[in-house]
């Protein structure tokens, strides 16, 4: 069993590995570097990790899955229920998954650690599909086809789902020009300011969706080809 020396060190690597894996991504970041952040031996990370591929993979499975203080919101919660509420509790645990779940750690680097690896995949992109990225999708696609009906194709429901998270992720992806358009004032109230961004991706999305699935019903009916 680990001492507490021992913990400690592992703690200090992984921690100086979000730093750097943020500041140059997967590919260009070293071991070497890594270790001297974190003011360690270069042979600590191939004892408490294995090595930089299975380093990164830890820290990337913890950018998708929070802290064990704020773990990962489950977002097929609830499992029953009217479609639009259940969107509702899909959009507020995604949100939270993204912005609220890693306390702890510098949202800036957590978010440069997802684009660099959207920028540049390593081979544990394909977990983090499987493990956490296909099942949302897979909750978020019922949701939609109940709200767009039985005649959207598969291809609207993915388009639509994609709107939805591309929403999402805005203060992810573009997060420091949005406060360069709009500084956040000091004395603002984040718990509300999250209330409302989930709020309005809810009515987005809902009107977004009705207009799909008018627009799909207005659409004139495909001929079918008469057998000979």
């Amino acid at each position: 069993m680990a001492d507490a020396n021992d913990l400690n060190t592992k703690e200090k690597i992984f921690r100086a590995a979000v730093s750097v894996f943020a500041a140059k991504g997967f590919a260009t970041a070293t071991v070497r570097e890594i270790c001297a952040r974190a003011g360690v031996n270069i042979a600590a990370v191939n004892y408490h990790y294995g090595s930089k591929e299975k380093l990164y993979a830890v820290v990337l499975d913890f950018v998708f899955a929070g802290s064990p203080e704020r773990p990962r919101a489950a977002l097929a919660t609830p499992a029953r229920g009217p479609a639009e509420e259940r969107l509702a509790a899909f959009i507020r645990a995604f949100t939270s998954n993204i912005y609220l779940s890693c306390t702890g750690f510098d949202d800036c680097e957590l978010g440069a650690v997802f684009l660099h690896e959207m920028a540049n995949p390593s081979p544990s992109l394909v977990h983090i599909v499987e493990q956490y990225i296909r099942p949302d999708a897979e909750v978020l696609g019922g949701i939609l086809r109940e709200l767009l009906g039985p005649e959207a194709p598969e291809n609207l429901v993915w388009a639509c789902g994609n709107s939805i998270v591309s929403q999402i992720l805005h203060y992810c992806t573009i997060g420091p020009i949005a406060l360069i358009l709009r500084p956040a004032p000091p004395d603002l109230d984040m718990e509300a300011f999250w209330d409302r961004f989930t709020a309005h991706i809810l009515r987005f999305s809902l009107g977004g969706i009705a207009a799909t699935r008018a627009a799909l019903a207005a659409a004139p009916a495909t001929p079918t080809r008469k057998e000979s």
